[in-house]
């Protein structure tokens, strides 16, 4: 018997989605542990691996019964077909996948009503679909010779279908006939009302739920207005500020569902994960500053922990204030999102000054109070916009609290409701102060700014210093007694200590005396790495000492005058670096240039970005660097690490 039109093109429709999901899944990428791999081959690999023929062995029967069901010529040719329909039966095993689908599309809802109608959507689907097969069921039970179909048996299938499904349906609300029906019909009956009384119980269930939800939120919400409007009549507090602290808790509430959700999935994260999920949320916006964007470069392990530790998130609604002029500062704040407003206290204080716009303030014979400010802010923020500042996401304010005692210069409110990212001064330095390297360069940092603060107006908005002014490199560092040789204990096992050391005291050596006939230097590099890895991070062009074995350092440790003599006269005259093997001292090549300077960044000159793309390469290399004007002073590098060093080694 053939289907009917409708069952024929909804199965054209089904196979055309899942053809269409094959070619789909050879073209999307997926995650391989932790990284997403969009390589066309590896893709194609992992589908064939896995799902490929399987889709193929359940798609490709129901295009072959589609074709040849209707043609009668091959109705006795084929007796596959029975076969066919019998594997038909797979396409049940498509829930599998479909389950899979369908929890990607709810894993990417966002919007707690949106979920909401949709799983009670699913349910209604899910009930429907139990009826169906209730429905498909009771037919086949009822279809013989005194069963209740007996009498359709003639009709047409659309027909008969739909008297079994609105019998099935009507088990929900409860109604049933059971006059003229045999026992197992009885049977089957009874079994179906349980089975609808479940059913109908999950439904009003989940439904309930959903409307108690809103009417908790709508009892909660006016228990807080009351609580609120009595506290106001106690403590005569004034309308604006109840306005303010009603606006608040609304949203409070709202969010708090969110906020509860976010919390019980943190904590199912360990430790590790929680500071990588931090990190990933905070770090974009935090980079944005010069300083962190700078520490994060060098001391990616301090960046991360500052990410996690060291800040807080606050919301703040419209209108809310973030602080008043006067007021103690503590935080040091990062705009996430939303809009701010900031306005300079030499603004509010000014004599004479008319708002814009229709209401108008009498002539100020005192400067207006913090505590007017306080409970009019978004009033004022409004009438004065052209003079206020606007603090939008990467924005950051308050940062002079983190280097000297502070107070708030202006007014700070929320133009649209927003996210801060707030860094309390105390958690600042206990993270700073576990990192000697970031310790000694936010003192840098900290000087420059605390200089460029008592050279302009006070705001709460002021520019950090640029980097040429405070990194190592610009800062002179004079030490009075003999030092150790910068991480000495840190050096890799590639680096002997005994070269790493005479190769500091050749650029001393080079930057404090010159070259030969009394001839100044004009900047220069030396490099201190692993020979055969060096070789593929760069090379050299004309060598001249390309198949001599000069070694700078001699059979006791110390450094060769005649190499060192050797070296003054041929190996500082052109560009380039001179490279120095790390276990024997011999000297690689002068003249020799690092092929990717990426790591190096993009503040300094091309020696100074070299000196630091090749300290992280070939396994970290020793980099000495002296720059042209130098007469004594060099930069270290290592890795990461960077240093200045002047004075004399100890022996």
């Amino acid at each position: 018997e053939k289907e009917p039109s409708g069952v024929f093109v909804c199965g054209w429709i089904v196979n055309c989605f899942w053809t269409l999901d094959i070619g789909v899944s050879l073209i999307t990428g997926f995650h391989r542990e932790t990284q997403l791999e969009v390589r066309w081959r590896s893709i194609i690999e992992f589908y064939m691996t896995r799902w490929f023929f399987f889709d193929v062995l359940v798609v490709l029967p129901d295009w072959i019964f589609l074709f040849f069901q209707y043609d009668e010529n091959l109705e006795d040719g084929l007796s596959t077909l029975r076969v066919l329909k019998v594997i038909r039966f797979l396409r049940l095993m498509r829930l599998i996948k479909l389950q899979r689908l369908i929890g990607d599309v709810f894993g990417r809802i966002n919007s707690d009503s949106a979920l909401a109608s949709m799983r009670l959507f699913a349910l209604m689907v899910m009930i429907l679909m139990v009826m169906h097969v209730i429905a498909c069921m009771w037919f086949l039970i009822g279809d013989s010779k005194h069963g209740w179909a007996a009498e359709l048996r003639n009709g047409d299938l659309a027909d008969r279908y739909w008297v079994a499904l609105l019998w099935s349906l009507s088990h929900l609300q409860g109604s049933t006939c059971m006059a003229d029906l045999q026992t197992g019909e009885r049977i089957y009956v009874a079994v179906v009302m349980l089975i609808s009384l479940a059913l109908t119980g999950l439904f009003i269930a989940s439904t309930t739920n959903k409307l108690q939800e809103g009417v908790d939120f709508a009892r909660d919400l006016t228990s807080q207005r009351s609580a609120l409007r009595a506290f106001a009549q106690r403590n005569r507090t004034s309308p604006e500020l109840c306005v303010q602290i009603r606006q608040h808790l609304e949203a409070q509430m709202i969010s708090r569902d969110t906020h509860s959700r976010d919390e019980r999935l943190l904590k199912l994260l360990s430790p590790g994960l929680y500071k990588d999920l931090l990190f990933q949320m905070r770090g974009g916006t935090c980079s944005r500053h010069v300083l962190f964007d700078f520490l994060g470069a060098r001391n990616s392990r301090f960046f991360r922990q500052m990410c996690s530790e060291g800040f807080e998130t606050n919301t703040w609604q419209v209108g809310e204030t973030v602080f008043c002029a006067g007021d103690a500062c503590k935080h040091f704040r990062f705009v996430r999102d939303g809009s701010f407003k900031y306005l300079h206290s030499s603004v509010l204080d000014a004599e004479g000054f008319k708002t814009q716009g229709t209401r108008h303030f009498e002539r100020q014979t005192t400067p207006i109070s913090s505590e007017i400010i306080a409970g009019r802010s978004s009033t004022f923020i409004g009438e004065w916009d052209d003079k206020a500042h606007t603090l939008a996401h990467g924005n950051y304010i308050s940062e002079a609290c983190l280097w000297t005692l502070w107070e708030c210069c202006g007014l700070c409110v929320s133009s649209e409701e927003g996210t801060m990212y707030t860094m309390n001064t105390e958690t600042f330095r206990e993270v700073v102060t576990q990192y000697p390297e970031v310790l000694w360069m936010s003192v840098l940092y900290a000087r420059q700014f605390v200089l460029k603060l008592n050279k302009t107006p006070m705001t709460d908005l002021l520019e950090p210093p640029q980097v040429s002014e405070w990194e190592p490199e610009a800062i002179d560092v004079v030490h009075s007694e003999d030092q150790d040789l910068p991480w000495e204990e840190e050096l890799p096992s590639h680096i002997s200590k005994h070269v790493a050391r005479a190769a500091v005291k050749l650029a001393q050596l080079i930057a404090s005396e010159g070259l030969d006939e009394n001839r100044p230097h004009h900047g220069f590099t030396v490099i201190v790495g692993d020979e055969e890895k060096l070789a593929t991070c760069g090379r050299a062009g004309f060598n001249p000492f390309q198949g001599h074995d000069l070694r700078l350092v001699n059979s006791q440790g110390q450094m060769d005058k005649d190499v060192f003599d050797t070296l003054r006269r041929n190996a500082f005259h052109g560009d380039g670096a001179i490279t120095l093997d790390s276990q024997t001292g011999k000297v690689i090549a002068s003249g020799w240039f690092v092929g990717d300077i990426r790591l190096g960044g993009s503040a300094g000159g091309a020696r100074s970005r070299s000196a630091k793309a090749i300290a992280q390469q070939a396994g970290n290399c020793y980099v000495i660097k002296a720059s042209e004007d130098s007469r004594g002073k060099v930069i270290l590098h290592l890795g990461t690490n960077v240093q200045p060093f002047s004075g004399k080694l100890k022996e």
